[in-house]
């Protein structure tokens, strides 16, 4: 196997791995309905119009965007910009989270 072919298929493995760990799903773009503080989920509560649950967690009427996300500020801002503007926002969750790991955690966000 010469060096292109591996380093190509070094590539695609890696695709392959990373895709796998960031499993979840996106909810499809809608608009945020609710907002507010839940100390004891650790972050934010969340309902979207477009509620998803990809990984079947246990509680999936609410989404949670914990605090310990390394973007928590900047995925915050654009949920309370886009609930205010009331223009629709499309979540990936990715594994459940909050109280009793039960809520699915908002990974990142795309606004439009």
């Amino acid at each position: 196997m010469n060096k292109k072919t591996l380093s190509k298929l070094t590539f695609l493995v890696s695709i392959v791995i990373t895709t796998t760990a960031i499993a979840g799903g996106w909810s499809g773009s809608a608009k945020v309905l609710e907002i507010y503080p839940a100390p004891g989920n650790n972050g934010i509560l969340i309902k979207h119009a477009s509620m998803p649950n990809p990984d079947n967690c246990t509680s999936p009427g609410l989404y949670v965007l914990d605090i310990d996300n390394m973007f928590f500020k900047e995925i915050f801002s654009l949920l309370m910009s886009a609930q205010a503007r009331q223009s629709n926002i499309n979540l990936q969750v990715s594994g459940c989270k909050g109280r009793n790991n039960t809520h699915p955690s908002i990974f990142q966000v795309i606004a439009k």
